[in-house]
């Protein structure tokens, strides 16, 4: 079952009567309904099956999905974001799919990749858990004392109440810190990362340097985008310096390459199955009574502290990185049939939805 380019979807309001009676109604026979659809075009009468009356309901329930998921497409067709094969192949998810290769990710959902394409929030999936070192942070602080030889730093993104900052430190006494809307940086951080970073020789933080860059609007939901920059360029020097004009290149860059992500880690299983194949093997070291697990605003969640699956160009030749393997073609339909929410939760739509 499918939507047409062409098909309205009726609001939720005028669906619930439809969806109220047409179980009893298919006991007498009845197996759909005609509907008369008032469009910018004009009048149309439909004849609708019972099961294409569910579909509406489900599109309705998910509207910010399918609206996020529609306008997706359109993006990765209009910027040709993917090559064609990849673009059908990923047209053939179910957009309630979770994004795959993440290992705190399995809630994230395909269609939420289509925040990055208007001006929203763009912001990566970070634990919010409450402690203070997390296990995650302390698998950070082991990891980093066994690459401490072919260490050059340590980049940290945070986010709070959703807005995001980054921290870079290159073997020194001085951190540096960037922040697109200008505040200071919170001082509660810098225990957690003198514990992090007690681990490596010449690691004494002494001043705290702000990273020069333009601002970002109030609202504008760049934050992510500009905080990874330094990052990035740190990496990749000729990488570009984020500007607000650049901030829709910049998103369909993010957007490629989380898609790429996606892609080349679908059919390989859980994450526990192909993430832990780094060179070095963890051990057990031994932290300081000060790094227990307890309780603090500050967690700390890595996606892939045990590989590096990159997808940016600039760490593509890491000795780490494993080439992907082939992904097969799975094909499924846009919406699930089977996927029936309650009626009775629903929010009402708008009047008439228009897939294109």
């Amino acid at each position: 079952m499918i939507i047409e380019a062409d098909e309205f979807i009726p609001a939720l309001e005028y669906l619930r009567t439809i969806d109220s009676t047409m179980e009893a109604a298919s006991r007498t026979g009845m197996c759909g309904v005609f509907m008369k659809v008032y469009t910018p075009n004009g009048c149309k009468t439909l004849t609708v099956h019972f099961s294409k009356i569910r579909l509406y309901v489900t599109i309705n329930n998910h509207r910010l999905h399918v609206d996020l998921a529609h306008g997706l497409m359109h993006r990765l067709n209009e910027a040709q974001l993917l090559q064609p094969e990849d673009r059908v192949r990923f047209s053939n998810k179910y957009i309630l799919a979770p994004i795959m290769g993440f290992s705190t990710a399995a809630d994230m959902q395909l269609w939420q990749l289509g925040s990055l394409i208007g001006v929203l929030e763009a912001k990566l999936l970070y634990g919010r858990s409450p402690r203070l070192y997390s296990k995650n942070l302390i698998d950070l602080r082991n990891r980093l004392a066994i690459l401490l030889l072919s260490l050059r730093g340590v980049c940290f993104m945070k986010c709070e109440a959703g807005h995001f900052t980054s921290f870079i430190w290159e073997k020194g006494n001085v951190l540096k810190f960037r922040d697109s809307l200008g505040h200071n940086m919170d001082p509660q951080i810098l225990p957690i990362l003198y514990w992090v970073l007690s681990c490596l020789p010449s690691s004494l933080i002494e001043s705290v340097e702000i990273i020069p860059g333009r601002m970002q609007s109030s609202g504008s939901g760049s934050c992510s985008l500009i905080a990874f920059n330094p990052i990035e360029r740190l990496l990749d020097p000729t990488a570009p310096l984020w500007e607000p004009s650049l901030t829709g290149q910049f998103r369909d860059t993010w957007t490629r390459w989380l898609l790429g992500y996606h892609i080349q880690a679908t059919g390989r299983g859980m994450f526990v199955n192909w993430s832990r194949c780094s060179v070095n093997p963890i051990p057990a070291i031994d932290h300081s009574p000060d790094g227990e697990v307890t309780d603090s605003p500050f967690p700390y969640i890595d996606f892939n502290i045990y590989d590096i699956e990159a997808v940016f160009p600039f760490l593509r030749h890491s000795p780490y990185h494993k080439p992907p393997e082939p992904v097969p073609h799975l094909s499924a339909p846009l919406l699930s049939p089977s996927s029936c929410y309650d009626i009775g939760d629903c929010q009402p739509a708008s009047a008439a939805f228009d897939w294109e």
